[in-house]
């Protein structure tokens, strides 16, 4: 007979000793996803301590800086309401790529095409939630110890990402719990959009929290293998029932079009929608209206 006491430890080992950056893998087993799910847990009694600015009005909305307490330290984030309509709202959350922050979805004409997104959404009735990732934007490391978030690849700190990954997916959950106690928000109406590195956190979100009801990603990267926390493959076999727009360039020196297919293809249910665009590592900003849309046809209806 097994010791589920004795196995789990062992994965765990498999789990934190693994190699990290690679190619597409396969998805672990149920037995060692158990694990994974594990190492997401956090303390969901642990105050938030929340903090927050005097909104900021907007043409179409009004904007709210705010702090919490996420896994291990304060997170800032901003929320956008839309002026029009009546609440509460449904939202999506925006996750950046590495070196991005929340600063940039209120920002026009850049890598994430933030701003015309924001305003796309909004337009459709959605409130927009965003925080800063782990070692990004505010929470950037000053003490010199980290270097510059898209350096850490270059230098091979590997298990920095994955852990810098995996703080952020739990303070994303912890961002959710905040939005449980707003009046003006939807929370059975939840949906994710995220970019790059953004694109793995949004898979795992959407593999993990039943709050997340559908996703889109664009050029989303995979990283580790089979064994690996952060691993989209250990994630994506899991969504059966959630709805997945994937938006990935065909010439993505981060991998190649039949990866993104391979990737697509583990997507466990049948509501999923693969856009492979001409162009490299950026979502071009003509496909805004198809994200805006995307999120429109199912979580309006909630």
């Amino acid at each position: 007979m097994k010791s589920t006491n004795i196995i789990k430890p062992i994965y765990l080992l498999s789990l934190l000793l693994t190699s990290f950056f690679g190619v597409s893998q396969p998805s672990i087993g149920e037995e060692g996803f158990s694990v994974i799910r594990e190492a997401y847990s956090y303390d969901k009694t642990l105050p938030l301590h929340i903090s927050t600015k005097d909104p900021v009005e907007f043409v179409a909305y009004f904007r709210t800086e705010l702090h919490f307490t996420g896994v291990n330290e304060k997170v800032g984030a901003y929320l956008a309401i839309p002026k029009s309509g009546e609440g509460p709202f449904p939202v999506v959350l925006l996750i950046d790529g590495m070196g991005g922050s929340k600063e940039r979805w209120f920002m026009g004409d850049n890598w994430p095409n933030g701003l015309e997104t924001v305003e796309a959404l909004v337009g459709k009735g959605f409130a927009v939630f965003s925080i800063d990732a782990a070692l990004h934007g505010e929470r950037f490391d000053t003490t010199g110890v980290f270097p510059q978030p898209l350096s850490l690849r270059k230098e091979n700190l590997m298990y920095t990402v994955r852990d810098m990954i995996r703080q952020t997916v739990q303070d994303y959950m912890r961002g959710l719990d905040y939005l449980e106690t707003r009046n003006d928000i939807n929370t059975k109406a939840i949906g994710v959009y995220g970019l790059s590195m953004g694109g793995t956190v949004a898979f795992i979100l959407t593999g993990l929290d039943e709050r997340i009801k559908m996703a889109a990603t664009g050029v989303a990267v995979v990283y580790g293998n089979e064994y690996s926390l952060v691993n989209a493959y250990n994630f994506t076999t899991r969504i059966k029932t959630k709805p997945v727009l994937m938006i990935m360039g065909d010439k993505d020196g981060y991998y190649t079009p039949e990866s993104a297919t391979q990737l697509f293809n583990s997507i466990g249910g049948k509501k999923k929608k693969l856009i492979m665009f001409e162009g490299a590592h950026k979502v071009p900003a003509s496909y805004i209206p198809t994200i805006a849309d995307w999120f429109a046809k199912d979580l309006l209806q909630f």
